[in-house]
C-alpha cells in the first residue's frame, strides 16, 4: 500500500511591518475554492484554522504567538495518492522551511515528533476521508465553530492578522534562483544542513531523462515543466546552486566503471560533481544517489575515483582523488562498488589488487591482517564484453560464467576460492572495504591470450580489436597468419609486430578503454547520404577511414597509443594498423 501524509512547514517572521525572513514567491492559491473553513483556536497563543480543499487537499494552518513577538505559520496538507490516505499530526515549533518538488513551500519538520495520536494509523478510502478526518480531528481536539471568515481562504502567506504579504519583494519572482537557494537553506545553522539542503533539492526534482532543455540552462532546468535531465543538467545545477551558497564545486565529467565488463573496457561518458564542505573536499554522483544516505553521496575523492575518472580540465578543476592518475591507471586499479567509507585505502590489505587475475585451479587472496569477509559468489559473465550502439542485432553474447554461491560469512587472512570454469567472476564483500570484483582466467597469460583469439566475433568491434591485441602479445605468426581474413591489405607479420612495438604493446594487459566511432558519408548517385568505406585511391593509397579506435596505454610524449579498425561494408572488422591519435 502506498501513501502520502501530512505535508508540514513553519515559517517564522516578524509580527510587524518587517516580513523580510520569508525568502520565496508561493504561488497564491486565492482562486481556490475551499468546501469548508473550521476555526479551531483563536487566542492569546494561536490561530488555528482548517480547510477543506475540494477532494484533493486539506489543510491545517496555525499562526503561532511567540514570546519574543515573532509570528510563525505552519501548514499541513494531505493530498490524495492512490486512493489512500494515512493521518499523522505533528508537535514542536522548531520547524524549518525545506522546497517542494512543485516549488511550493511543503513539508518538513527536522525537529517535531510524531504525537501520541490514536488515530495516525488509520486509512480511509476516496470521498469518506474527508468525513473521517473530520470526525477524527473532533474526537481528538474539538472544533469550536465553522467559519465564514474571507480572511481565512486567502492565501497562507498572507497574514490573515494584517493582511499583510509576507513574500519578500525580490522573491516575488517565482524563477529566482538566489530566491531558491535562500528557501532551500532558510535557518538551517550549519554549512552541512544547507548542502544536504542543496543535496535533496536535485536528488528529487529531477527524473533522469534528455528533455528538450538545454543541460546548460539552469533555470529551464530548475523551473522547467518537465523536470528531466540526464547527468549533465544534473550535476551542472548542483554546482550552480552549491556556489550561489559559497560552496566551492566543480563539474566533473569522464570515463566511469561500475560493473565487472567495465574491468576490461570503459569510455561511459559520465558527469559528477566535487565540493568541498567546512573545509573537507568530498566527490560525489548526484544522479546516482537516491537520496542523501547513498553511497554515491559526499564521500571521499579517493572512493570515488575506484569508479569514476576526470577527463576534464576546464574551470580549474582537478581530477577526483589523485591528480596522477591516468584513464590507463584507472583501468588497472580495483573495482569496488559498493565502496564503504575508507575502501579505497582498506584495498590495501589485500594482495590481489587488479580487477583481473590469473590461477591455476585454486584463486588464493592473502590479507596482511584478519578481516571479516562477508561473502564470496560467482556471477554469470558474457562475452564480448562489449558491444556498441548498433550491433545490438548481429553480435551474439555467448555466457562464458556461470553463477552460485561460494562460502558465507567468516574472519579469515587468507581466502581459496575453487575455479570451476576458464573464466570466473567473482564478488567478494569484505567488511571496511566493500564488494570487491574479479575477473579471474582459470589458466596461463598466454592461455588468456589465445580464448580471445579463439572468441572472437568479426562483427564485433571490441571482440576484433581484443583479438589482434591478443595476436600482438602471443608474437606468433600462425596466429597472425590464422587472422588473415580479418587484415587489411598489404599488412604483413613484420609490420605487425613492429607497429605493436612502436606502439608500447607491452603495456597492454586485459583492457583497452575509449573507443571512437570514426565515420565519413558522402552523397549517391541516389542523392543519399552514405557511408564512405575505407578504399583505395587511384594513387594505390588508404582514404576514408571507417571503423573504430580504442586507447591501451599510459600517455607517451602525450599520445596514447591505439588500435584500428576498418568497418567493412558486410559489417565485418578488420585489423589497419596501431598507431596515435591519427591514421
Amino acid at each position: 500500500m502506498k501513501f502520502i501524509g501530512i505535508a508540514l512547514v513553519v515559517l517564522a517572521f516578524p509580527f510587524s511591518a518587517q516580513v523580510g525572513k520569508i525568502p520565496y514567491f508561493v504561488p497564491s492559491n486565492e482562486a481556490t475554492e475551499f468546501e469548508h473553513v473550521f476555526l479551531m483556536k483563536d487566542d492569546e497563543e494561536s490561530l488555528v484554522f482548517l480547510r477543506l480543499i475540494n477532494d484533493h487537499r486539506c489543510e491545517q494552518i496555525s499562526y503561532f504567538h511567540h514570546p519574543d513577538q515573532e509570528l510563525a505559520t505552519r501548514i499541513e496538507a494531505t493530498y490524495t495518492f492512490n486512493k489512500h490516505h494515512q493521518l499523522i499530526l505533528y508537535s514542536g515549533l522548531k520547524q524549518r522551511i525545506i522546497q517542494a518538488d512543485s516549488l511550493r513551500f511543503a513539508i518538513e519538520d527536522a525537529q517535531a515528533t510524531t504525537m501520541d495520536n490514536p488515530f495516525s494509523n488509520l486509512y480511509f478510502r476516496d470521498h469518506k476521508f474527508y468525513d473521517n478526518r473530520i470526525k477524527a480531528w473532533l474526537k481528538y481536539q474539538p472544533i469550536i465553530q465553522e467559519s465564514n471568515d474571507v480572511r481565512l481562504t486567502h492565501a497562507w502567506s498572507q497574514s490573515p492578522l494584517t493582511g499583510e504579504n509576507l513574500i519578500q519583494g525580490p522573491c516575488k519572482d517565482p524563477k529566482n534562483l538566489n530566491c531558491l537557494c535562500a528557501a532551500l537553506t532558510y535557518d538551517k545553522p550549519t554549512s552541512q544542513e544547507k548542502a544536504d539542503a542543496i543535496g535533496k533539492f536535485v536528488i528529487e526534482r529531477f527524473d533522469y531523462n534528455r528533455g528538450d532543455t538545454s543541460q546548460n540552462n539552469i533555470q529551464g532546468l530548475v523551473f522547467g515543466k518537465e523536470r528531466e535531465a540526464v547527468c549533465e543538467g544534473y550535476s551542472r545545477v548542483y554546482k550552480d546552486l552549491m556556489e550561489r551558497l559559497h560552496f566551492k564545486t566543480d563539474y566533473m565529467s569522464g570515463a566511469v566503471r561500475t560493473d565487472v565488463y567495465d574491468i576490461f573496457y570503459s569510455g561511459h561518458s559520465h558527469a559528477w560533481n566535487q565540493t568541498t564542505i567546512d573545509g573537507k573536499t568530498y566527490g560525489l554522483d548526484i544522479t546516482w544517489a537516491q537520496n542523501l544516505s547513498s553511497n554515491w553521496y559526499l564521500l571521499p575523492p579517493s572512493d570515488l575515483q575506484i569508479t569514476h575518472f576526470d577527463l576534464n580540465e576546464k574551470d580549474g578543476s582537478t581530477n577526483t582523488g589523485d591528480s596522477n592518475m591516468t584513464m590507463y591507471g584507472f583501468m588497472h586499479q580495483p573495482l569496488i562498488n559498493p565502496i564503504t567509507e575508507g575502501g579505497s585505502k582498506g584495498i590495501k590489505n589485500l594482495d590481489k589488487i587488479e580487477p583481473f587475475q590469473l590461477a591455476q585451479g585454486t584463486f588464493v587472496i592473502n590479507f596482511d591482517r584478519k578481516l571479516v569477509v562477508n561473502h564470496v559468489s560467482r556471477e554469470e559473465l558474457s562475452y564480448p564484453f562489449v558491444k556498441f550502439e548498433g550491433e545490438a542485432q548481429q553480435v551474439a553474447t555467448q555466457v562464458i560464467a556461470k553463477s552460485g554461491n561460494v562460502n558465507k560469512k567468516t574472519t579469515t587472512n587468507k581466502l581459496e576460492i575453487q575455479l570451476p570454469e576458464k573464466i570466473n567472476n567473482i564478488k567478494v564483500e569484505i567488511q571496511g572495504i566493500g564488494t570487491v570484483h574479479y575477473v579471474v582466467f582459470n589458466g596461463t597469460e598466454n592461455e588468456f591470450y589465445q580464448y580471445l583469439i579463439d572468441h572472437r566475433n568479426p562483427v564485433s568491434a571490441y571482440s576484433m580489436a581484443m583479438a589482434f591485441m591478443a595476436c600482438a602479445k602471443l608474437n606468433n605468426e600462425i596466429i597472425f597468419n590464422s587472422l588473415k581474413a580479418n587484415l587489411s591489405e598489404g599488412i604483413t607479420f613484420k609490420s605487425f609486430m613492429k607497429q605493436a612495438k612502436q606502439n608500447h604493446l607491452n603495456e597492454f594487459h586485459y583492457a583497452i578503454f575509449n573507443g571512437c566511432h570514426h565515420q565519413s558519408y558522402d552523397w549517391n548517385e541516389q542523392g543519399k547520404l552514405v557511408p564512405k568505406y575505407h578504399k583505395k585511391n587511384k594513387q594505390g593509397k588508404f582514404e576514408n577511414f571507417q571503423g573504430y579506435s580504442f586507447e591501451f596505454s599510459q600517455p607517451h610524449a602525450k599520445e596514447i597509443s591505439k588500435i584500428y579498425l576498418n568497418e567493412n561494408e558486410d559489417g565485418t572488422y578488420s585489423f589497419y594498423q596501431f598507431g596515435v591519435n591519427r591514421w
